[in-house]
Formats: structure tokens, sequence, C-alpha cells
């Protein structure tokens, strides 16, 4: 089964930029198809995982551990089962891509390299007016992770691959198609006006440059990329005239807009973390809990629905709010180990600039909580920092890990399911959708608030004793009588 490692980590590599085209307003129909796929993919992997018995290994396992533990734990165990699921099929991928040979792993990049080249194709396609309705409403350019801030914090993350496949690449067509992805993901990046990734890409660009011989061709690359798409004018309805100009004034303004409610939202958050220092509240708990410690006219709070968002806006504190303290020093652990280990294998200068992309835009934002940012960077991590002597996972280890991985896509089928029998609109359609998933706490306040405004008690009762118990903290939750 090792031969199969191979091909399944490039099947997961492209798997992770899927999406399905459903009617749906939130970020399901882009994140779920992605999770069910990765999942699968890690499902089969099992079978041929090979551990080394290094530092690195055990900083992953023990990072899943404790997630698994943290979920156990949780205020809202149903919930915690998504968040945690992405720990366990992103670790899986991260320990199958260190057994890769040094060939394959370059292959792996190669392909992680194209699935963003396609992300960042389909964003400028947006922005410029060669088709539309890929993204979330009022989101674009949203791609097919639906949402203008994921992918530029995605093709980011991927940046650095890109640029070292393109440096090392001595074939004139493959390099010339390697540095054709460098100015994809650039012009990419620079269109969707995210701000965490506009002050995290210098120090990313240059940390590469600085440790990879200087590769004055890529670099001039990057530049030619944004000068060209920064000259072009948008097609999408931006709300300023000038909108690149106007991302760039308030780069790092955090009196006002979005910046002024993550401040809000950080400190609150972090009052979750002094409450729960040891294990969190669990994973995806976050808005079960943030009502607790939210302050009066939080401006990070919507008018519709639950009015919380589903995750918070920084990795780290989603980490260290959700998983506790322990996580976070083991991820920390983690990732020195991995860059250690990397520069022992001549990957050194793409590990340190993949994990500085990480932090940079996991300290303002929502990355590696989301499954196509996640399995690019246990793929592109895993692949840097390759096993000398990987030994076959022992029979009873592989089967539970087995078992688990399919708990866990089994989950995600359910949700699946659930989301397109949401779809389809209506009360009747949100009661199948929540026979199969009963964790949709949005499906239920929604269809909850529909039979309390009709007036009908006997068929709200049940689904306010549910969200009640899902969401115990949570005002809009309570409010129902």
């Amino acid at each position: 089964m090792q031969r199969l490692t191979f091909p399944l980590l490039v099947l997961a590599a492209l798997v992770s930029v899927v999406w399905w085209p459903v009617d749906d307003p939130g970020f399901e129909r882009y994140h779920l198809p992605k999770e069910l796929w990765l999942s699968a993919c890690a499902v089969a992997l099992v079978a041929g995982l090979r551990l080394e018995r290094d530092r690195v290994t055990l900083a992953a396992l023990g990072l899943g551990a404790l997630t698994c533990v943290s979920a156990a734990f949780a205020i809202t165990p149903l919930l915690a089962l998504r968040g945690a699921g992405l720990v366990v099929v992103a670790t899986t991928l991260f320990l199958s891509a260190r057994t890769l040979s040094e060939l394959e792993g370059r292959l792996v990049r190669a392909a992680v390299v194209l699935g963003a080249s396609v992300v960042a194709l389909v964003a400028l396609g947006e922005v410029f007016g060669w088709w539309a309705g890929l993204s979330s409403t009022g989101r674009a350019p949203g791609s097919t992770v639906g949402q203008r801030n994921m992918v530029a914090h995605l093709l980011l993350v991927v940046s650095p691959a890109a640029w070292t496949l393109a440096a090392r690449e001595r074939r004139p067509a493959l390099r010339g198609l390697a540095l054709l992805a460098v100015a994809l993901l650039a012009a990419g990046v620079l269109v969707t006006r995210s701000r965490a990734a506009w002050v995290s890409a210098p120090a990313v660009a240059l940390g590469w440059w600085w440790f990879h011989q200087r590769s004055w061709g890529v670099l001039l690359t990057l530049g030619a990329a944004v000068a060209v798409a920064a000259s072009i004018t948008p097609r999408v309805h931006w709300n300023s005239k000038r909108p690149y100009a106007e991302t760039l004034e308030h780069l790092v303004d955090a009196k006002t807009s979005s910046g002024h409610g993550r401040l809000v939202q950080y400190e609150a958050t972090a009052q979750l973390v002094l409450q729960h220092p040891l294990l969190g509240v669990g994973p995806s708990n976050w808005r079960v809990a943030y009502p607790t410690v939210s302050p009066p006219s939080d401006p990070t709070l919507h008018d519709t629905g639950l009015g919380t968002g589903r995750l918070v806006n920084s990795d780290w504190l989603a980490l260290a709010s959700e998983q506790g303290l322990v996580a976070v020093l083991v991820a920390a652990l983690l990732a020195a180990l991995t860059v250690r280990r990397a520069w022992t294998q001549g990957e050194g200068p793409l590990a340190v600039a993949t994990v500085v992309a990480l932090v940079g835009v996991g300290l303002f934002d929502a990355v590696l909580q989301l499954p196509a940012a996640a399995a690019c960077a246990a793929l592109i991590l895993g692949t840097c920092a390759r096993s000398d002597d990987a030994p076959p996972l022992a029979r009873g280890s592989q089967v539970a890990w087995a078992m688990l991985l399919l708990f866990i896509t089994g989950f995600a089928v359910l949700r699946m399911r659930g989301l397109v029998e949401r779809a389809r609109g209506g009360t009747d359609a949100l009661e199948a959708a929540l026979r199969w998933n009963p964790a949709d706490v949005d499906a239920r306040f929604e269809l909850t608030e529909a039979y309390v405004l009709d007036g009908d008690c006997v068929r709200a009762g049940p689904h306010v004793r549910a969200l009640r118990a899902a969401l115990p903290h949570h005002p809009r939750a309570r409010a129902f009588e």
C-alpha cells in the first residue's frame, strides 16, 4: 500500500481546491466538499502509513492527541467533531508526506502549486470580468474558496513552494510554467486586497529570497505580476474608486472597520484562554463560548442569524482558546522541529517561508482552520521534513487510526447530505437537513425562528431545546420562549 501514498497525496493536493455549486448562502459549499475528499484520502493513506520515531512525529501526534482530548471535553462535543477532524486529517497528510522520496515530494508540491494556480486564475477572472457567480455574495473574488481573504491566505501560503519550483527548474519550458504560477499567485494576492496577506507578503518573499541564493528571476517575476495586475482596472464592484490605494492607506489601521472589530474580538477571546487554559473550550466551540466574554456593542457580532461567526479571526487565538495553551506550545515546537529537519534536507528556505506565511496571516485571520490552506501547508511542510527511516505503523494502531478517519469521513458525508437538503429551501428541507446533520446550529436557528414567527410552538419546542443545549451561553438561542 506504500506505493499508493504518492498518488493519493497528489490527489489530496488537487481536491483541496474543489467546491460544490449548491444554492447555499454560507461557506459550507466551499469548505465541506474539501473536507470530505481530504478525509477520504486520509483514510486510504493510513494503510500505507510509515512513521519515523523522531521528535517531529511525536510533536505531530501530540498535537493530534491533544485536539482529540479537547474535543472529548468540549462544551458541545458534536460541534467539536468538525475542528478535531480537520486536525486529524491534516496530521495524516503531514506524516504521510514525510515518507515520500525527494522527487515525489517535489511533484506533490508541484501539484499543490497547480491547485493554487487554478484558484488564482479563477479569482483573477472574477476581478477582470471573465466570469461571475462563483464567490459568496459580496465576497468576490472568492474563487473556489468563497471569500477573497481566504483566497489571499491560501495563495500566500503556497507561494514559497512556487518560488522554489521556479528557482530550481533548469528546463526552459518547465521553468516558464513555474514562473507563470509565480505570477498568477502574486497577482491573485494583490487583487484580493487582503490586508493580512499584504502585510505578511514582503516578509515572506524577502525571507525566502535571502536564504534561497538570491533568485532574481523569481523576484522580478513577482514585481512584474503585481505591477501588471495593479495597472488594470478591476471589474469587481468595490466600494472605493481607488481600491488598491485605499487598502494600502488602511493597511495597519486598527481604529476603524474590521481592524477595530478584530482587536475587540481578540481581547475578548483572550479572556476565554485565561478561563480555559489547559484544554480550551473544545475545537470549533469558540462560537459556543464567545458570548460569555463578548463586550457590549461588539462590532464583530452580526444582526442576522446567531450573530457570531463560526471561526475566530486568528488561528493562534483559536488554537489557544479552543485547544489550550499546551496545544499552542506543541504547535510551536512542531513548527520549529519541522524547520530544523527541513534544513538538513536542503528545504530550509521553503519551510521557513511557509511557516512565516502561516504565522503572519494566521495572526489576523482564520487560515489553518479551513481545509484548503491546512491541507496545502501539511503537504508542503511534510515533504520538506522527509523521514530517513520510517517503519510501518503497527497493525493495531493502523486499525484504530483508520476507524477514527472513517468516522470523520462518515460525519462529513452526513454534513454534505444535510447541506444538499438545506439548499432546497423551506422548513421541510431544513427538517431533513437536521436529520442528517444535527450539528448544523445555523439551520436549527433558522428553522426555530421560522416556527416561532408562525406561532407553531409544538414544532418549535424540540428545536428550542436542542439549540439551547448546543449553545448554552448564546443569548439568541436563549431568547426563544
